[in-house]
């Protein structure tokens, strides 16, 4: 379906994912089959973020049509992760607002069972470390990674 847009197939956390090649983007973003499978709209975000890259992880029990999710890979020392990419977040308890952040896809629209979860949740934790609001000092909610210079 998309195997000629494909950088590099890699596994992460047990799970297949196909890495699309920054520079076939474009392509990628103009194919019909393509367009009528998967919302773009984040693929698209990842062409201005040089430092994740744009992949497709593999959901074996999902339908036949939702088996491929599009998701954001980071590479940390450790190695690749899922991760999720927002341009703001904001403190549940004050209300400010922080720059772009990086957050786990545990802490967002995951594909991860329960199981998954709690087998992970050490290795997330070093990697996405507890942090406070810079206003208000409370925790701030799904270890954001702040994003300043970015």
């Amino acid at each position: 379906m998309f195997n000629e847009y494909i950088k590099t197939d890699i596994e992460i956390n047990g799970y297949q994912a196909k890495v699309i090649d920054k520079q076939k983007i474009p392509l990628f973003l103009n194919d019909r089959n393509i367009k009528q499978k998967f919302k773009l709209k984040m693929i698209q975000q990842a062409i201005e973020l040089n430092f994740l890259e744009v992949g497709f992880v593999y959901l074996p029990n999902n339908i036949e049509n939702f088996q491929w999710y599009p998701v954001f890979i980071y590479y940390f020392e450790s190695g690749p992760e899922f991760v999720f990419y927002s341009k703001s977040w904001m403190c549940r308890d004050c209300g400010y607002w922080t720059g772009p952040i990086l957050i786990h896809q545990i802490y967002r629209e995951s594909f991860f069972t329960c199981e998954e979860i709690k087998e992970l949740k050490q290795k997330i934790d070093l990697l996405f470390p507890r942090r406070k609001c810079p206003q208000c000092n409370h925790l701030l909610q799904g270890n954001p990674i702040l994003l300043e210079n970015r």
